[in-house]
């Protein structure tokens, strides 16, 4: 018996509960045993973006990067240490995910991550989050004054104890303990040549920026497509051909490997610093660690 298959008629668009695949009304299947992705083939539950929440309208630039780099949310969540219910409440504009406050502030992080990750301008992205969502100010929660009934006695005592210190103080004056002692000493002796000089403490300005604490490395292909293979702390995270124009961003705590198809086509930059990559046309492998507060090319 042949089993009739329609599509669904819903008008929103949810992610597959396996693949992560992006799912409308023309990529649902509805069966007598359900609704099923036309990508994998999976039953879906009744599964979709809340309604409730604040919109904020970047969920479908994300999703269509992450699509376009052929990642599912696994994949996504695994490279920037995002969980997955947080990346899914970014593609689908619900803000309620994060409520209540701090969660708004760790929400604009992630959104900034996962933006640089995908390979994508993250300033609109997070601008256009700032727009919709508020954040409201913690206060300092402050006790009420506590007020304390005047006692004449110890305005009298306190009076007393000025009275004994000013006389004390007019004593030792007379008697020079207090006077200057560099007006009544011996003449000051400079110090010698050999006699150690005081040490200046360097102001934060005079050190120096801090070490870099991960390799941070963004690749773009010029006029013409590369094939790259890039390994970040000893694993594979990326082997594929790059279009013309695109910018792939990476970050690494320990090593950092990259290998080009055509090492001419790429523009690589280490830490804000470009590095060569080689002619036209050649294979390029590029390596580098960071050791000791520092990115060394090995």
């Amino acid at each position: 018996m042949k089993t009739e298959t329609r599509h669904a008629d819903a008008s929103t668009a949810f992610d597959c509960t396996v693949c992560g695949a992006r799912l409308d009304a023309d990529h649902v299947d509805v069966a007598a045993d359900g609704s099923h992705c036309t990508f994998c083939g999976a039953t879906q539950g009744d599964t979709g973006p809340s309604d409730d929440g604040v919109s904020l309208d970047v969920g479908d630039a994300l999703h269509d990067a992450r699509v376009h780099r052929g990642e599912t949310l696994e994949q996504a969540a695994h490279f920037t240490r995002i969980q997955i219910p947080y990346l899914r409440a970014l593609e689908h504009d619900d803000a309620s995910m994060f409520d209540p406050f701090p969660g708004i502030t760790y929400a604009r992080y992630f959104l900034r991550d996962y933006a640089e990750h995908l390979g994508i301008d993250p300033t609109p992205l997070v601008r256009r989050f700032d727009s919709e969502v508020t954040a409201p100010p913690v206060l300092p929660t402050l006790a009420p004054a506590r007020t304390r009934r005047p006692r004449p006695g110890r305005w009298a005592m306190g009076g007393v104890v000025v009275l004994i210190v000013l006389l004390a103080a007019s004593a030792a004056w007379s008697r020079g303990y207090l006077r200057d002692p560099v007006a009544q000493g011996p003449p000051s002796v400079a110090p010698s040549a050999g006699a150690p000089s005081a040490v200046v403490p360097a102001s934060p300005s005079d050190q120096g920026p801090p070490p870099p604490r991960r390799i941070v490395a963004v690749m773009r292909t010029e006029d013409r497509p590369s094939w790259v293979q890039v390994t970040v702390n000893g694993a594979v995270v990326r082997e594929q051909t790059v279009p013309a124009g695109t910018t792939l961003r990476f970050k690494a705590t320990r090593t950092f490997e990259i290998r080009l198809g055509d090492a001419g086509a790429v523009v690589l930059t280490i830490d804000g610093k470009r590095v060569p990559t080689g002619s036209s046309g050649a294979v390029a492998d590029l390596s580098f660690a960071l050791r000791n507060g520092r990115v060394v090319r090995l």
